[in-house]
């Protein structure tokens, strides 16, 4: 128990010293002293519960309602403090209308519970998904096996431990699709499947074990469950589909096959080859290709995902992925996969100069008919920078090519080359501040010395951006409780503090509830707010800590 408190063997569980609450007596909480006495303590997380008026871990700052535009704000008579009445209660509830429903609310224990108990409920789209056994908007309704129930041949109902079964009426046999066996009696063997069919139609059946190999995209006894990508389902950002593919449909703020990756919340963003699209040097279509894939790349690429070179070449029809040469001097030939000039050996000479091959910036070898480049630059027609004497000490060059960067720095990085935070220039040798596109983002006057931003008043922070709590290169943003953070495509977001969520980190989530927007329930355990997941109690499992182990 933490060394804060006693095991008690009778009711298996910490019984914690005053002031210490949590199923291990981890948190420390006392409702006058931590929550400023605006407020009582949850003993399952450890954070304040906060009077109606007030947010924040400690509740130490006054509320500011604006409902998130799904409620109005009215002032309560009794405290004169600020309260929302939600417009839309089958859809949103919570102090400030923030928190997601889904049909089928009820209060189970000291939690909120959707979907009837009975399904997971998908807060995006306020919709319940049922678990085997249940239909309804709010999984409700009882769905026992056979087509019409039972097949006709008997009623349905509740099972002691309240799952759907049927009592057959007129002597037929019932039987139990985990169980493997088929026929009028039970009696032939078989694999567990669903519908009649062994592993549900989703894999093989190995008759000697009576036993389920199972499709990609499929697991469970019968291969009747959907498997998607991530590790839980969809990461936990999304719903997995009981489709042929098993894939995810991804919940806002996320995106990839199994909700992988970040995405900005209320974009509708389309995947395209390269990290990031296009390697930055296109337009990403998704609305005219299927999948989608990159248009109008920038001059010297082309390709599905603009990552193929086309340097000394055009490609003559838009998009065609032809690179067509530009006219080669002294008789050279074209290389179509490259769009790059062959050079040839002049009568008489050792050596020819190129102009229109290898870029100006090498000489043709008659040996190899091919380019020797200058000194910092190098591919095959000389044309793409090479990174000069290792940076100087203050950049990172990746060996690649072409030669691509490696943000060492978001905010100064120069064509081919990355310098570190207080270096710039084509070899990283010249002094600066951090900040983008100037120096301390023009909010500041750099010292030289210390390479440290001295900013103007109204902006702080190492870059001079924002002043608390905004953010963004506008300053349009806010980031209430929480670290601004800025991708290396220049999307800012926020990083919550612990017991906060939202895009702007202004939520503080009730008891039992985690995630970007309070949207995740932890019905049964401690909630790990640095990982973001839920930590079940012994005897329970499942992403929401809601299933009860059957061998106890």
């Amino acid at each position: 128990c933490s060394s804060n408190g006693v095991w008690n063997h009778t009711l298996n569980q910490c019984v914690c010293n005053s002031g210490y609450v949590g199923f291990s007596c981890q948190f420390q909480c006392d409702a006058n002293s931590t929550c400023n006495g605006r407020g009582t303590c949850d003993f399952e997380s450890g954070c304040c519960l906060c009077d109606e008026g007030y947010v924040g871990m400690r509740c130490e700052h006054s509320c500011h309602l604006e409902c998130s535009a799904r409620g109005s704000c009215y002032q309560n008579t009794t405290t004169g403090l600020g309260s929302c009445m939600c417009t839309d209660t089958d859809r949103w509830t919570g102090r400030v209308c923030n928190e997601a429903r889904c049909p089928g609310s009820s209060i189970s224990g000291s939690f909120l519970q959707y979907c009837s108990g009975r399904g997971l409920c998908n807060k995006a789209l306020h919709q319940c998904y049922c678990e085997p056994g249940w239909l309804g908007g709010d999984c409700s309704v009882i769905d026992c096996p056979g087509d019409p129930d039972c097949s006709s041949h008997g009623s349905c109902g509740l099972s002691q431990d309240a799952q759907p079964v049927c009592t057959c009426s007129d002597g037929t046999c019932d039987c139990n699709p985990l169980s493997g066996w088929r026929g009028e009696s039970c009696e032939v063997p078989g694999c567990p499947g669903y519908n009649g069919l062994d592993c549900t139609g989703h894999g093989e059946c190995i008759s000697s074990t009576h036993t389920c190999v199972c499709d990609a995209g499929w697991r469970g006894v019968a291969c009747h469950e959907p498997d998607c990508p991530g590790e839980p389902d969809c990461f936990n950002r999304g719903t997995c589909c009981d489709s042929a593919e098993a894939d995810c449909t991804c919940e806002p703020g996320w995106r990839g096959i199994g909700c992988e990756y970040p995405d900005c919340p209320g974009s509708n963003h389309t995947d395209c080859p390269g990290e990031p699209d296009c390697m930055g040097r296109g337009v990403c279509d998704g609305v005219n290709f299927e999948p989608p894939r990159c248009v109008n790349c920038a001059a010297g690429w082309m390709g599905v995902g603009c990552d193929e070179p086309c340097f000394n070449g055009t490609q003559i029809v838009a998009n065609s992925d032809q690179c067509t040469c530009h006219p080669c001097s002294n008789n050279g030939a074209c290389d179509v996969d490259l769009g790059v000039c062959l050079c040839e050996r002049a009568a008489g000479d050792a050596w020819v100069g190129v102009d229109g091959s290898c870029s100006g910036n090498g000489m043709c070898s008659v040996t190899s008919s091919s380019c020797e480049c200058f000194p910092g630059w190098t591919g095959v027609d000389c044309a793409t920078p090479e990174c000069p004497e290792q940076c100087n000490g203050h950049g990172e060059c990746l060996d690649t090519s072409p030669r691509q960067c490696k943000y060492v720095d978001l905010f100064d990085c120069i064509k081919q080359l990355c310098c570190y935070i207080g270096n710039k220039g084509p070899t990283c040798s010249i002094p600066s501040c951090p900040g983008w596109p100037l120096d301390c983002s023009g909010h500041g006057d750099c010292n030289l010395g210390s390479r440290e931003c001295e900013c103007t008043p109204g902006w702080k922070g190492p870059y001079c951006v924002c002043d608390h709590p905004y953010m963004g290169d506008e300053c349009e943003l806010t980031c209430h409780h929480g670290t601004p953070q800025r991708t290396i495509n220049g999307t800012w977001w926020c990083q919550c503090d612990p017991c906060y969520a939202g895009d702007d980190c202004m939520c503080s989530c009730g008891a039992g509830y985690y995630g970007i927007a309070c949207e995740y329930q932890c019905r049964n355990g401690s909630i790990n707010e640095a990982a973001q997941n839920c930590s079940c109690a012994p005897c329970y499992s499942g992403h929401a800590c809601d299933v009860l182990c059957s061998n106890i």
